[in-house]
């Protein structure tokens, strides 16, 4: 080999061992992690209060509702609010999977529940100016309301406070409520193009959504197994959420899954192919199987037990909007109409401060939108006054 093309060679693996390898934020706890946290929880005497007021992390939400079956929301908002989060490039954000490691070895468990005087060390760990938290509750007519704190980690007050209410097949609409909240919090600007991007939810199928919260939960507690079963549950009912298939993905290199078993759905079409192969009589199988045909009645029972909405001709399954309501996006922006409070409306899901049709955009970045202020150009004025805009010397 030639000396200078070995010397290049060298060079670039040289560099390829300083320079960190840019890889997506996976799901699971490795123990790289979990080494990570033992050294921040090490250091913790030597850490200042010099933070960067870019950072922010985002803590598990409590459950008050006393309903096991919203368990998976703990986790679920926070891992939809830090995707979220994590594309507006004014921000840091903590990675939900060095949440948990350290999390864990502080002693909270795989649960991840974080008590709100332990929150202000959390954040001190990671080196987060700011810390996101919250609950969430139940009313008398089953409406949930979800209440968030935003932290300033070295003060250790709380910056501001907002939330929402819904039912629970709106979770897409609560995460961005949350989510528009703490970027108002924060004092971050968007353009009408990133926020409309930022309006497209993880995913429009509660059901996808729930199974995707709950093989996380399982894959924190080690259960690799399950894990594999819920995503394939969530990419089931929702095929392009990407994150359950890179969460497959990051388990299978990991050789989390597949060392005991082969594919886990071979059982069931072994079994489903077995059964339209069968013969129901005394003859020997014929060279090409005959397979048993249903009778009209019969076909009729099936698809009346198969039918979750019998009263609602356009619908055989609830969907996201339920029975009798149909599941039309009709601005096509990813949001159902039933969870799209301006339906017609490609760039707003909610009327926000100027309504729906009319961004919310503030050309002057002067805090007021252009909708309520009369003098939009002029960062100084929301109203003419005698002297009109843009002068506030005259007379």
């Amino acid at each position: 080999m030639p000396k200078k093309l070995f010397a290049v060679i060298f060079s670039l693996f040289f560099i390829s061992l300083l320079c960190p390898t840019l890889t997506k934020a996976g799901q699971v706890v490795t123990e790289d992690l979990r080494n990570w946290a033992r050294d921040a929880i090490a250091q913790e005497k030597s850490l200042g209060s010099d933070l960067r007021d870019d950072t922010l992390a985002v803590l598990y939400f409590q459950n008050l509702t006393g309903r096991s079956e919203l368990d998976p929301w703990q986790k679920g908002l926070t891992v939809m609010l830090i995707s979220d989060l994590a594309q507006i490039k004014e921000l840091q954000v903590l990675e939900r999977v060095k949440l948990q490691a350290l999390v864990e070895e502080i002693g909270f468990g795989t649960s991840g529940q974080v008590d709100k005087a332990s929150a202000p060390r959390i954040g001190r760990f990671v080196r987060a100016q700011h810390l996101m938290g919250g609950e969430f509750g139940q009313d008398s007519s089953l409406s949930l309301s979800v209440a968030s704190d935003l932290l300033d980690v070295p003060r250790e007050t709380v910056m501001d406070r907002f939330g929402s209410k819904g039912m629970v097949e709106e979770l897409f609409r609560i995460e961005k409520e949350l989510l528009f909240g703490v970027i108002d919090s924060l004092g971050i600007t968007l353009s009408p193009e990133r926020k409309a991007a930022l309006q497209k939810p993880l995913s429009t199928d509660y059901r996808a959504l729930m199974f995707f919260f709950q093989a996380i939960d399982c894959s924190d507690r080690g259960e690799y197994d399950k894990a594999e079963e819920y995503y394939q549950k969530a990419l089931e009912r929702d095929p392009s959420l990407t994150q359950a298939t890179d969460a497959l993905q990051e388990l299978a290199d990991l050789g989390l899954i597949g060392r005991k078993r082969g594919n886990p759905w071979r059982g069931k079409s072994f079994l489903k192919e077995l059964r339209e192969r069968a013969s129901f009589t005394d003859s020997l199988t014929p060279v090409y199987p005959v397979r048993r045909t249903r009778t009209p009645d019969e076909i009729v029972e099936r698809e009346r037990l198969m039918d979750s909405c019998p009263d609602d001709p356009l619908k055989s399954e609830p969907g996201v909007c339920g029975c009798g309501v149909a599941d039309a996006d009709t601005d096509q922006d990813s949001t159902l109409d039933c969870n799209d409070s301006c339906p017609a409306d490609a760039l707003k899901i909610l009327p926000g401060v100027c309504g729906c049709g009319v961004s919310d955009v503030d050309t002057d970045l002067d805090g007021t939108p252009d909708c309520i202020d009369l003098c939009p150009t002029d960062p100084n004025k929301i109203v003419p006054g005698e002297c009109g805009c843009f002068d506030s010397l005259c007379g």
